[in-house]
Parts: C-alpha cells; sequence; structure tokens
C-alpha cells in the first residue's frame, strides 16, 4: 500500500462516527462537554435544528460559535447516536478537522 492509500485509509478510521461515539462516551462529563461544544460550533443554525432529530435546537443561538458552551447535564444526555450523527455531519461539511481535532482534543485517537 503507497503513503496515499494509507493516509486515506488512516483519515477513514479517525472519522468514524462509531469510533467517535464510542469514544465519547469512555470520556468524563467535562470532556464529553468541551467536545460537545467544539463539534456543535461547527454548525450554522440550520444543522443545530436538523442534525440527531434537533437534538442540538436548543443552541441555535450560538450557531457558528468557536465553541458552544454546552452544561455537564447536557453533555451526560447525549447519546451515541447522537454523537453520530453529528459527526456524520461534521464529517461531511469539514472532512479534515475531525482529524485534526481528535489530536489536538485527546478525544478519539488516531491511527
Amino acid at each position: 500500500m503507497n503513503d496515499a492509500a494509507a493516509s486515506i485509509k488512516q483519515d477513514a478510521v479517525a472519522v468514524t462516527p462509531a469510533v467517535w461515539a464510542s469514544a465519547f462516551l469512555k470520556l468524563d462529563i467535562e470532556g464529553r462537554a468541551r467536545v460537545l461544544g467544539r463539534l456543535l460550533g461547527l454548525l450554522g443554525p440550520l444543522a443545530l435544528a436538523a442534525v440527531a432529530g434537533g437534538a442540538f435546537v436548543k443552541y441555535v443561538r450560538f450557531a457558528r460559535t468557536a465553541v458552544v458552551p454546552i452544561s455537564f447535564e447536557d453533555a451526560a444526555r447525549a447519546t451515541a447516536s447522537q454523537v453520530q450523527d453529528l459527526v456524520r455531519y461534521v464529517h461531511q461539511s469539514h472532512p479534515r478537522i475531525l482529524r485534526t481535532s481528535s489530536r489536538r482534543w485527546g478525544a478519539v485517537p488516531c491511527p
């Protein structure tokens, strides 16, 4: 396998929504709030209302801010399915963000 193919494979593994959701659920509440706030900061108002069945619509006033303030209670309530939907959307709208973010935020180990 050449370097380009290996890089693509690593990118695919690093941004798998199921991997992110699994890692998210292993974080402590503070870590969950931090990661969720940064991921939601990448969404516009329509996406906040639509992603994960509208689970994040209450944050629409913070649309497109760098970090959305997430309470520990809301972070604790976020389900794996909601995180998967959110990661899937972020991956489609910002394909390179998740790979670099996983390293920076320490949320998901990159291969």
